[in-house]
């Protein structure tokens, strides 16, 4: 009788010996693993830095955004965004001359690079100009609209000249004065001030404001105004407008203003004191009205 050995199934389960479990593997110290990460990190900041330094030590990012621009700019002035025309809005007493004096260096130039607050502050230099604002208008112009100062009297400085002043008291920075002769003659101390505070007050009476030759302020609060050149009338401190009032409304009754007369006191806005001409002996005579 035969024995046979009964063969193993195929696929089954393989049974290691106690000696090959023993020499199995240990797993890693759990440290490995985060000093690896750690090492790794490191590594790349230190990488990053030195890179960095890299950069900015050979300015290779203020290169490289010159060359951008460069190219830029090359690109959009093949593509026609160049100044050729500039227009002014609200000149009037500007001469064009004088601004293109003051641009002229900006045509041909890069519409997009032009500096606009430069040209702002150089037209803001002409005598005339109060304000100035620039813009553009693609592909190829510039828009300038200008305020300009506007002349209200000639002030009489502590020397005895004349300067023309605008409406804020400033002065007006101009030569040829001939063609504003027509314009009030201010004078007296803080006069170039408190010149536009008064011709403010004074404009509700227009058909009296147009005959206006001159004021003088007296000691820093009242003013002496002049009418054609002939009449002195001495306003008061307080309650002008009243003042002003009481003289217009005389004129349009009486026709005041052309008769002989040397001076009007208004200095209390109640009724007005008349100084009349005397014709025989070219002497002033007082009359209340």
């Amino acid at each position: 009788m035969r024995f046979l050995k009964k063969k193993p199934v195929a696929g089954g389960p393989k049974l290691r010996s106690a000696r090959a479990r023993g020499h199995r593997k240990p797993p890693p110290p759990r440290w490995r693993r985060p000093l690896l990460v750690g090492c790794t990190l490191l590594f790349g900041c230190a990488l990053a830095a030195t890179t960095g330094w890299w950069i900015v030590s050979q300015n290779v990012a203020g290169r490289v955004l010159a060359a951008l621009v460069g190219e830029t700019v090359d690109w959009t002035r093949h593509a026609g965004l160049q100044v050729r025309e500039v227009l002014a809005i609200g000149r009037e007493r500007t001469k064009s001359g004088d601004i293109r004096d003051k641009i002229e260096n900006i045509y041909g130039q890069n519409i997009l690079t032009v500096d606009i607050s430069g040209v702002k502050a150089r037209l803001e230099e002409l005598p005339w100009v109060r304000s100035a604002t620039v813009s553009r208008m693609l592909p190829d112009s510039l828009y300038l609209r200008l305020e300009e100062r506007r002349p209200i009297a000639l002030w009489q400085d502590g020397t005895g000249a004349a300067r023309l002043i605008d409406e804020h008291g400033e002065v007006i920075s101009v030569e040829e004065l001939d063609i504003y002769r027509d314009l009030p003659v201010v004078s007296g101390n803080g006069a170039r001030v408190e010149a536009a505070s008064l011709f403010r007050q004074l404009l509700d009476q227009p058909e009296l404001v147009g005959r206006i030759s001159g004021a003088e302020l007296v000691e820093g609060r009242r003013w002496n105004l002049f009418l054609d050149g002939r009449i002195a009338v001495q306003l008061p401190a307080e309650r002008l407008e009243k003042a002003w009032q009481l003289l217009a409304r005389t004129e349009r009754e009486t026709g005041i203003l052309d008769r002989a007369i040397e001076a009007i006191d208004l200095r209390n806005p109640d009724w007005l004191i008349v100084r009349l001409v005397d014709e025989a002996t070219g002497g002033a005579s007082g009359q209340r009205a």
